[in-house]
């Protein structure tokens, strides 16, 4: 079980220059965009921001197309972390309203031609696929879980998202000549692998997404902590490889998308698992055959001596210590994890006894104010004017015990926090490997005993992965 952490004025020089460009500029090469952002200024952090920078600069000689951000009538839209306030969190509890208590805003560095809505994104993707030389497309945000993998969503700017569905449509309608891929960083962006497939078959031209996780799981990288190690997660390193000496890993000069994807899943420190459409197109192949070869099995020279370059250095940078076999390797995965759901049930816990304190904290709060409980109230409004002394030095004399006790637990809580993300980060590049050495088992069970056309479609995939942007 996973829990992931707590979760740069626009103008249109970008877009125009971009657009005025002789197409002679980008023949050479797929066509790129670039997007990023959040839905609101609460969720618009930046490091967000700094990650779509990262991409901007590694790919500035590709003359990217780039949207993002806030529209205009948002001026200060980025979230930055701000100074500790211990007023705002005792009212933040008190009302139930934890959230962004401490950070600030500033207006955006990157400068774009258009905002992240629906509209805006769209039309740059119909602008962008439109090269028989292919279409690498980079996605730095947020995105939104469905019941079913194909129900995730990007999430765009005010109520705006992008489903799986809507994706696939589009590109269905558009009907791009050449290979499309998506390098997504957003939570679930796993989800969008789901756009290569059309009932069961590969779509031509090839589509393919590398993404941050699995269709499940939240990514890490969503932050206004911009020091924080949450900040540098999967796009971050891939950005990195783009424009990284070892980003090339088979040495032919070049770094591929599947590079920098291979790159981020060793050097990401994160709770990130980043998956592919490669990846779920061989084990869905597999499963359909009804059951899975043992990976167990495998030593780890012999799965070294059958891997691709790109899956061989990520096994290779990721097997533990003195590990022989890859069942060693998945072992050591079950048992931390077992350890991780201890500690997350001792978070829990603790969680349930920090709501016990602040509901007797609430009771007598809203006992001595009932008209607080509405804070548009007019006796609120008066109230919680200014800084609301009366009832911040009322609660403080009032509920010493019980704020002591809160502060107790409330760090008995940090601490088994960190602990748990400290397994999960390790669980995750555990994770990492064992789904590593599936590709590489399932992706040879194929190629011997396969059809013909699942070797076709593997190796479309894989070109199509292996893009060069």
């Amino acid at each position: 079980m996973f829990r992931s952490p707590p979760p740069p004025g626009a103008g249109p020089s970008c877009l125009l220059l971009v657009l005025a460009l002789p197409s002679a500029a980008l023949a050479d090469g797929p066509k790129i965009l670039i997007f990023g952002g959040g839905p609101s200024p609460s969720l618009h952090q930046a490091s967000i921001e700094v990650q779509t920078q990262r991409l901007i600069s590694a790919l500035q000689s590709r003359s990217p197309l780039v949207v993002f951000g806030a529209p205009p009538e948002a001026p200060s839209p980025v979230q930055v972390e701000g100074e500790f306030d211990a007023d705002a969190e005792l009212l933040g509890m008190l009302f139930d309203r934890p959230d962004a208590l401490h950070a600030a805003y500033r207006s955006q560095q990157i400068q774009s031609a258009r905002p992240l809505t629906k509209d805006a994104l769209v039309d740059a993707i119909k602008l962008t696929v439109g090269s028989s030389s292919g279409a690498a497309i980079f996605g730095v945000g947020h995105g939104g879980r469905g019941e079913e993998q194909s129900g995730s969503t990007l999430e765009l700017w005010g109520a705006d998202s992008l489903s799986v569905q809507e994706l696939s449509t589009l590109l269905d309608d558009t009907r791009p000549p050449g290979p499309v891929a998506f390098v997504l960083g957003q939570c679930f962006s796993g989800g969008f692998t789901a756009i290569a497939m059309r009932k069961d078959r590969l779509v031509t031209p090839t589509r393919c997404v590398l993404a941050a996780v699995p269709s499940d799981r939240e990514a890490a990288g969503c932050t206004s902590d911009v020091s924080s190690p949450d900040s540098r997660a999967y796009t971050h390193f891939v950005a990195r490889a783009l424009s990284a000496p070892d980003g090339d890993i088979d040495g032919d000069g070049k770094v591929s998308l599947l590079e920098a994807h291979s790159r981020a899943r060793i050097l990401d420190p994160t709770i990130d698992v980043p998956v592919s459409s490669l990846e779920a197109y061989v084990a869905g192949a597999i499963d359909r055959r009804g059951k899975r070869p043992p990976i167990g099995r495998f030593t780890i020279d012999a799965i070294l001596a059958i891997a691709r370059p790109e899956e061989r250095e990520v096994l290779k940078m990721l097997t533990p210590s003195t590990t022989k076999t890859v069942g060693e390797v998945v072992a050591t995965r079950d048992s931390l994890n077992a350890e991780a759901d201890k500690t997350d049930e001792e978070l829990t816990d603790r969680e349930d006894e920090l709501d016990v304190i602040v509901r007797r904290i609430r009771i007598g709060f809203f006992g001595r104010w009932p008209e607080l409980a509405n804070p548009f109230h007019k006796r609120s409004r008066q109230l919680l004017a200014g800084d609301a002394r009366e009832v911040l030095d009322w609660v403080r004399s009032t509920h010493q015990a019980d704020l002591e006790a809160l502060a107790d637990v409330t760090s008995e809580v940090r601490r088994l926090s960190d602990r748990l993300f400290a397994q999960e980060r390790i669980l995750a590049k555990l994770e990492r490997f064992v789904r590593s050495a599936e590709i590489v088992v399932f992706e040879q069970e194929l190629r011997r005993r396969g059809t013909r056309a699942q070797r076709s479609e593997l190796d479309a995939l894989l070109a199509c992965e292996r893009m060069v942007p």
